[in-house]
């Protein structure tokens, strides 16, 4: 059944409430009559205030609402702890970025001539591609702190256990 063309009656009386609920009861009870409880006094309510904030409704500057709101709560955060806000931004907004995985892996792939990118993530264990893969792996866990899981995500679907082993032999190397 098609809700959309059924008419919306909003009643603007409690008679008027009264009248389409007894409607609404003899459609539905086909004629049979029920005896009423009690008689409940119906209060007409308010429309429910509208919430303050940035999502009340479609603003198309939402983000510049978001970030003054935002900014405002560092103000309130900087004035309970009696800090200046440019050291809140220091803290909060500006952390350094993480080189991505692909740069890190580019650069240990120029120390080994000949090994490819594909051949880092492929299946192969061959002797001039392991080294290389290995030292990936450690610069990667050691640059940009990932797990040892996504960073055998990263190396064509390896265990973790795969990584924590080639991190193990590149340090062995690098101190031996």
């Amino acid at each position: 059944m098609n809700t959309d063309l059924l008419p919306v009656h909003t009643p603007t009386s409690e008679a008027a409430l009264r009248a389409g609920y007894a409607d609404s009861r003899r459609r539905l009870m086909n004629g049979v009559k029920r005896t009423p409880a009690a008689t409940v006094q119906i209060e007409t309510l308010e429309p429910a205030p509208k919430p303050k904030g940035i999502w009340t409704g479609f603003d198309h500057n939402f983000h510049i609402i978001a970030w003054r709101e935002h900014k405002l709560h560092l103000e309130r955060v900087a004035a309970h702890k009696g800090e200046p806000i440019e050291t809140l931004y220091q803290q909060i907004t500006l952390k350094p970025r993480l080189r991505p995985s692909k740069l890190i892996i580019m650069e240990v792939l120029e120390r080994y001539p000949g090994v490819t990118h594909a051949d880092v993530v492929s299946p192969s264990r061959a002797r001039r591609i392991t080294p290389a893969r290995q030292e990936a792996m450690y610069w990667i866990h050691k640059e940009r702190g990932d797990s040892y899981g996504t960073i055998g995500r990263l190396f064509g679907r390896r265990d973790h256990t795969t990584v924590m082993w080639a991190v193990k032999q590149v340090e062995k190397r690098m101190a031996g």
